[in-house]
C-alpha cells in the first residue's frame, strides 16, 4: 500500500538544475546560469493587428487559441512583448528545475491583497522562504502518515452517501467542495470545525475565490462590497484557525494528522512560527475545498458522457471490491479507476497554465527571451499535443498503460506541476481522488441533469465547471 502512494510523492531533489546545493542559508537569490546570447533571434509570435486580433482571442478562447498558436509557430511564441508561452517538455524542464532563475511573482496590488488570505505560504513565496515551507510540508505529508487517513476519507464519504437518494438532482461540484473540504479539516488538524465555524470557513473561502477571480477590483482604489466581504471573513477565518492552533498546542499528543508534523518539525530555521503555521493551514483549506472536489466532479462529468467508460469503471469497482467498502489495500487493484482519474487531469488539468517570470535574459529553445518576460506554460496544449497522446481529443482512461508512461517525456503529463515546485500534496491528492471515486462509483451512476453541458471555464482559480455542475444520481445495481 505504501508503495502505491509513494509512487506519487513529489521529487525529494530540491536541488536546481545548475548543481548547485539548495540550503536556506546563503542561498543565490539571482540566476547563477550563463548569461543569454545576444545574438539569438526572439521567439516567433504575431504582430501588428494579428497582435491585438490574438488578444482578443485569448479572452474570448484562452484554452484553445495557445494550441493554434503552437501549431503554427512552434513549440515558443512571443504573445506579446511581456509574455512568452512554452509546450515543449524539453524547455519546460529549465524552467521548472531552475527556481533560482524562473520565480513566482505577482503585481503589488495583487500580493497586498494575496497576503491577507495566503500570507507567505508556499504558494506565493520564493527563495529561502519557500524552500524552507517546501521541505517541511513534504515531511507532513510523507506517504507513512497519508495512509491513516483513508478511512476517515471512507467513513465521511460514505456519511455523505447515505444521505442522497436514487434519482435526486444536485450540484455535485457543491457537495464534493464540502466533503473535500471536511476530509483535509480533520486529516489536517485531527479534529472537526463546528458547523457554524465550517460555515465561516466556506464563507471566507468563497469570498476570497471571489475577488480573485474579478482582478480588475484589484486596482480600485476605493472600496467595494466583495473587498470589504473579503476582509470581514477573512478576519474570522484567522480567529478560527489560530484558535485551533492553540488547541492543538495545548494537546500535543500525535494523532497523525498534518499539523502535529508541521508543529514538530525542526528546520535550519527552528519550529513554524504561529503565523507560519497559519499561512500553510489556510493554503492547504482553500486546496481542499476547491483542488480534488473540482477533479472528482470532471471525473464524473467525463465518466457521465462516455458509457463505455461508466461500464467498465463499474465492473472493477464489483470484480475488486464486491460490494465491500474500499479500503487501502484494494488501491492497487484499482487500476482502471486509477487511469480515470489519470486522464481526467489530462483531459482536464486543474491549472491550464502555469507561470514563471525571470529577471534577467534566457536562452531557451534557440531563442532569447527578454529580461522581465512572464513565461506561460501551456500544460492545457501539452496535454492535448498529439505527438506524445495519440488522438488527444479523446477521453479514453484506458490509454494509460505502462507503455504510455514508459514513452512519455519526463513533463508531458503536468497536472500537479513539475521539478522541485511540483504540488507538495500530489500524492495525497492522488490517493484521496482513486480513494473518493471508487467510493461513490460504487453506489451510484452519476448522469449529467437535463439540460447540463458542462462546459470547462478557465479562471485564476483553476479549471470549473462553469455554473456548477448539475447531475441526476442513480443507485446502482449490484451486478452478480
Amino acid at each position: 500500500m505504501s508503495r502505491w502512494i509513494a509512487q506519487y510523492e513529489p521529487e525529494d531533489d530540491l536541488r536546481p538544475e545548475n548543481g548547485s546545493a539548495a540550503s536556506p542559508a546563503g542561498m543565490p537569490t539571482t540566476n547563477t546560469r550563463t548569461a543569454a546570447t545576444p545574438e539569438l533571434p526572439l521567439p516567433p509570435g504575431p504582430t501588428g493587428l494579428a497582435r491585438i486580433y490574438t488578444h482578443l482571442r485569448m479572452i474570448l478562447d484562452p484554452l484553445g487559441t495557445p494550441v493554434k498558436l503552437f501549431a503554427r509557430y512552434g513549440d515558443v511564441v512571443r504573445l506579446n512583448q511581456a509574455v512568452c508561452l512554452v509546450c515543449n517538455p524539453d524547455l519546460v524542464e529549465p524552467i521548472v528545475r531552475d527556481y533560482y532563475a524562473f520565480g513566482k511573482d505577482f503585481s503589488q496590488t495583487y500580493r497586498e491583497a494575496a497576503a491577507t488570505f495566503w500570507g507567505n505560504s508556499i504558494l506565493v513565496s520564493n527563495d529561502a522562504d519557500w524552500l524552507r515551507q517546501r521541505r517541511i510540508l513534504q515531511r507532513a505529508v510523507h506517504h507513512s502518515r497519508i495512509a491513516a487517513y483513508g478511512e476517515t476519507m471512507v467513513s465521511r464519504t460514505t456519511r455523505m452517501l447515505d444521505n442522497w437518494h436514487d434519482g435526486e438532482s444536485f450540484d455535485l461540484h457543491q457537495r464534493l467542495m464540502r466533503l473535500t473540504l471536511a476530509l483535509m479539516t480533520r486529516n489536517l488538524l485531527g479534529m472537526d470545525f463546528s458547523a457554524a465555524e465550517n460555515e465561516e470557513v466556506i464563507a471566507a473561502l468563497d469570498a476570497t475565490l471571489a475577488l480573485f477571480s474579478d482582478l480588475s477590483q484589484l486596482e480600485l482604489k476605493f472600496d467595494t462590497p466583495e473587498k470589504q466581504r473579503f476582509r470581514e471573513t477573512a478576519e474570522r477565518l484567522n480567529e478560527i484557525v489560530y484558535a485551533a492552533i492553540a488547541r492543538r498546542r495545548a494537546d500535543p499528543q500525535d494523532r497523525g494528522d498534518m499539523l502535529f508534523a508541521l508543529m514538530n518539525t525542526p528546520d535550519e530555521g527552528g519550529l513554524m512560527t504561529d503565523k507560519e503555521l497559519r499561512d500553510e493551514i489556510v493554503t492547504m483549506l482553500r486546496a481542499a475545498h476547491r483542488n480534488t472536489a473540482t477533479l472528482l466532479a470532471w471525473s464524473f462529468a467525463l465518466v457521465a458522457q462516455h458509457p463505455a467508460v461508466d461500464v467498465a469503471l463499474a465492473d472493477e469497482l464489483e470484480r475488486v471490491l464486491g460490494g465491500t467498502q474500499p479500503d487501502l489495500g484494494a488501491l492497487p487493484r484499482l487500476s482502471y479507476t486509477e487511469r480515470v482519474v489519470k486522464e481526467t487531469m489530462r483531459y482536464y488539468p486543474l491549472y491550464p497554465n502555469v507561470r514563471r517570470d525571470i529577471e534577467t535574459a534566457y536562452d531557451l529553445g534557440g531563442y532569447r527571451i527578454p529580461a522581465g518576460t512572464a513565461l506561460g506554460i501551456s500544460i492545457w496544449a501539452m496535454h492535448r499535443d498529439p505527438r506524445f497522446f495519440p488522438d488527444p481529443e479523446r477521453f479514453d482512461p484506458s490509454r494509460w498503460t505502462e507503455a504510455l508512461e514508459r514513452s512519455l517525456p519526463k513533463l508531458a503529463f503536468l497536472p500537479f506541476g513539475g521539478g522541485p515546485r511540483q504540488c507538495p500534496f500530489k500524492s495525497y491528492g492522488m490517493f484521496e481522488a482513486v480513494l473518493l471515486l471508487a467510493t461513490i462509483a460504487q453506489r451510484y451512476k452519476i448522469e449529467l441533469a437535463p439540460g447540463e453541458r458542462a462546459v470547462p471555464h478557465d479562471t485564476v482559480n483553476g479549471l470549473m465547471p462553469k455554473n456548477g455542475l448539475r447531475v441526476v444520481a442513480r443507485q446502482r445495481q449490484r451486478l452478480s
